[in-house]
């Protein structure tokens, strides 16, 4: 009985051990978890902060600091990276290599010193400097000399700008033998695009220009014409503006409708802060949305400003389009791709990846002297694996820009190469998937590259596209360092009148024209175009691309002059 009794105490207790254990377990599993979601929250600060302060106090390039090549070190001759030898033996059956090694054009390097010279095209003023006929007869006797001679010296000097006043005197005439014949007084001329105002065409084509295309709000404006002669109040300069932009639709309606024909369009968007939208609070974000077109002859850009970021602003934007769209990683494209029943493709941006990536990198460095830690390491092989892939698209766009091979061949060879590389790249990522932890930016970075594999070889079709959507990115910067002086838009009808000018001067900008000269050209052709019925034909004509950039004059200004790293 003892022994029974014995046995069912024992057993009754190592039950109550096994579920007290069993609790232990379930309180250590959460204890683990919440240590886990603790440390991926504290690396989720950690990164923050040191991103953060990367921004605010370092330079924002996201270059890789360079090392040493050991194999280019070596004495052996080197044809080929060796990051890319893989490829090209594997696929040495379909494709035809490139006879000629490839050496990455660096361009002439700097001058350590010495003056700039100044453009030939920059207007000159001679004055015209001598002794003076006292000390030539001093020191060669009087009458005893000539010139042999001279030296020139060139002085860069700047002009500020200044008002005039165009006065129209118009005449008045009666006949001299009858009054009944009545006072016969000259018109007006119409040259001017705001009728009725006090304001002609080149002060208009300044005012937008230094606002859209150098970043001067209007308020600053004002300021400064006062200071040379005249106030001119920030609300008639955006009167001006919205007339304008009216006056001009059907120039930007040209303009969006080219976009429409390309093949390939770019997407972004980016924030504006609008005034009096209704029922909506001024606080609350609106966005300007952009689509650019890839036509290399005839490139140009379009600003759209909606309330909401939603999908349905992607779907109106691309409505009626057929072909490619590149863009990030919003997730509103898909969804317009999803349900544009096959007549859109969808391809990714490698720079929006490799963004998140270097932030991890930065993020995770260890100071010199320590070991590097895993994810650091594991974040430099990824972005590596982003700049072999960079350095094919290069060097083929390289040999298809100087004639080395045809726009099929560039496909087919690029395609093959890169392929490669984008398998060793999904290879690390899945290893860093499984081991990551989960919730830190690294699983972020992780995560958002595998979420968008399935868009990010599709430029490989298409030498129209590149690994990246720098295109949008370029087209948006100017929206970007404008917003951060004038901050505001005032009302919904200033934002739509902000984004067609944007739309002008930067589709201007695109095409090598000077915005402001282009601006002035514009107003004084269309000034006549407004009073007509509307013709495609003479608007047409005033689109960038069939602009010489010499016909342009805007009072002294030169023809724009093009960058040495353009």
């Amino acid at each position: 009985m003892k022994e029974h009794e014995l046995t069912r105490h024992m057993a009754q207790e190592l039950t109550e051990l096994k579920a007290e254990n069993a609790l232990l377990r379930e309180a250590l599993d959460r204890s683990n978890q919440q240590v886990m979601d603790l440390s991926a929250r504290l690396g989720i600060l950690d990164h923050r902060i040191a991103t953060n302060a990367r921004r605010k106090f370092v330079s924002n390039s996201e270059r890789m600091p360079k090392v040493a090549d050991p194999i280019r070190e070596s004495e052996e001759p080197i044809v080929e990276d060796t990051l890319l030898n893989e490829a090209e033996t594997t696929t040495a059956s379909t494709v035809t290599p490139i006879s000629e090694p490839y050496e990455e054009d660096k361009g002439p390097r700097k001058k350590g010193c010495g003056r700039t010279a100044l453009h030939p095209d920059l207007p000159r003023e001679t004055i015209n400097v001598d002794p003076s006929e006292e000390s030539l007869d001093e020191r060669f006797g009087k009458g005893n000399h000539h010139r042999i001679g001279e030296n020139c010296i060139e002085i860069l000097d700047y002009t500020p700008g200044s008002l005039k006043v165009k006065q129209y005197v118009l005449g008045k005439f009666a006949s001299n033998s009858s009054k009944e014949a009545g006072v016969l007084e000259a018109r007006m001329p119409s040259d001017r695009i705001i009728e009725g105002g006090m304001a002609g065409n080149a002060l208009v084509a300044a005012a937008l220009s230094d606002k859209f295309v150098y970043h001067l709000p209007y308020a600053r404006q004002s300021v400064r014409f006062f200071n040379i002669g005249f106030r001119v109040s920030r609300q008639n300069l955006s009167r001006w503006q919205i007339q304008v932009t009216g006056l001009l639709e059907p120039l930007t309606n040209l303009i969006e409708q080219h976009i429409m024909d390309s093949a390939v369009v770019h997407l972004d968007e980016t924030t504006l802060q609008v005034m009096g939208e209704e029922g909506r609070k001024n606080t609350q974000k609106s966005y300007i949305w952009l689509r650019v077109g890839t036509n290399p002859l005839k490139p140009a850009a379009s600003y759209r400003y909606f309330p909401s970021r939603a999908a349905t602003v992607a779907a109106e934007l691309l409505d009626g389009f057929a072909g490619t769209i590149q863009t990030d990683g919003y997730a509103s494209y898909r969804s317009v791709v999803r349900d544009s029943k096959g007549k859109l493709r969808h391809a990714g941006c490698l720079v929006h990846v490799r963004r998140y990536l270097f932030d991890v990198y930065q993020a995770t460095k260890t100071k010199k002297g320590k070991t590097q830690s895993k994810v650091n390491l594991e974040a430099e092989t990824m972005l590596k694996d982003i700049k072999a892939i960079f350095k094919v698209e290069k060097k083929y766009r390289s040999f298809l820009r100087n004639g080395k091979i045809s726009e099929e061949q560039f496909v087919e060879q690029r395609k093959a190469e890169a392929l490669l590389l984008f398998d060793t790249f999904h290879t690390h990522l899945v290893e860093a998937s499984r081991t990551v932890i989960p919730k830190s930016t690294f699983d972020v970075a992780v995560s958002y590259a595998l979420g968008q594999w399935d868009i990010l070889t599709t430029y490989l079709e298409t030498p129209l596209l590149s690994p990246d959507n720098s295109a949008a990115e370029r087209a948006v910067r100017g929206v970007a360092l404008g917003r951060r002086n004038w901050n505001i838009s005032g009302s919904p009808t200033d934002a739509t009148s902000s984004c067609a000018m944007y739309t002008l001067t930067q589709t201007a900008l695109l095409n090598g024209l000077d915005p402001g000269a282009y601006l002035f050209h514009v107003l004084e052709k269309a000034t006549t175009l407004g009073d007509l019925p509307y013709k495609k034909g003479p608007w047409e004509a005033l689109l960038p691309w069939n602009i010489d950039p010499k016909d342009p004059a805007w009072q002294d200004r030169m023809p724009l002059i093009p960058r040495k790293d353009d």
